[in-house]
């Protein structure tokens, strides 16, 4: 495995972003000539459809696939990672604090809810039963903070935007003018949603100002897919609306499972 250097890597031309539609997410690929990079993992059954993805998709082997990233821990974006990396020896790279949101006793009652709360979506996506069950801690390659470049992949800056949890990520890509949002942001039915919970509100509110000013022609949304906004003010003030408003009333009773009400067990 790599060391936690940003090693130098000819990715050659960036040729563009593929999504690739996952169990209850989509998961974002960015292609160069010499080098893949993937934008959060995915479930743990996600696994397979991004290697059928490249290797069928793209006509490209695994061993392209650089980096893999994880935006936060809940299992549509972060179930996949180990798997990535043990058996096709791929490095990964998330949040340095990653691991705090399922340490200790609280962390494993909150694994055991955010995994429910993966299996609620997918029945409400009227999705068939497929394997998300993983693991409590992960060993990364890379420890993301704010402000640095990506490993590999210079290009990309990530951004800290706790809120969801206490250790959400972004990254934008200045020269192409993408950012990838994870789950700060959601698109459900044509209208913009905070993600559910939101486990530190006005931490998120300064979230949503913090990628305000970040140049970006094309937004990538975990939950929502591709998006090409005038002004990233529009999603950034319909999402602060809607966290004001509180929680709506059909998510309310989660509220009792997911044990926050705007607590969490982990603070940012």
């Amino acid at each position: 495995m790599p060391n936690s250097r940003n090693t130098p890597l000819k990715t050659g031309r960036f040729l563009g972003i593929h999504s690739i539609p996952a169990y209850i997410s989509t998961i974002f690929l960015a292609e160069y000539e010499n080098a893949l990079l993937l934008l959060d993992a995915g479930c743990k059954c996600d696994v397979k459809r991004v290697v059928d993805f490249i290797k069928h998709g793209l006509n490209r082997p695994i061993s392209d696939l650089k980096l893999v990233i994880s935006s936060h821990t809940h299992p549509d974006h972060a179930g996949g990672i180990q798997y990535f990396r043990k058996r096709y020896g791929i490095p990964v790279a998330g949040p340095h604090n990653l691991n705090d949101w399922y340490s200790g006793f609280g962390g494993y009652i909150q694994h055991k809810v955010d995994t429910a709360l993966g299996y609620w979506v997918a029945k409400v996506y009227n999705r068939k039963f497929e394997d998300m069950f993983y693991g409590r801690s992960y060993e990364l390659d890379f420890k993301l903070r704010d402000g640095i470049r990506l490993p590999f992949f210079s290009d990309w800056t990530v951004y800290e935007t706790p809120g969801h949890t206490s250790h959400d990520i972004v990254v934008h890509n200045r020269k192409e003018k993408i950012l990838y949002v994870g789950d700060l942001c959601l698109m459900v039915n044509g209208k913009f949603i905070p993600p559910f919970p939101v486990s530190y509100p006005e931490v998120m509110k300064k979230s949503l100002k913090k990628i305000e000013s970040l140049r970006s022609e094309k937004v990538l949304l975990a939950h929502g897919g591709f998006l090409t906004p005038r002004k990233l003010t529009t999603i950034t003030e319909a999402i602060a609306k809607q966290i004001c408003r509180g929680i709506p009333k059909h998510l309310k009773p989660l509220t009792h499972f997911e044990g926050i009400n705007g607590e969490a067990h982990r603070k940012p």
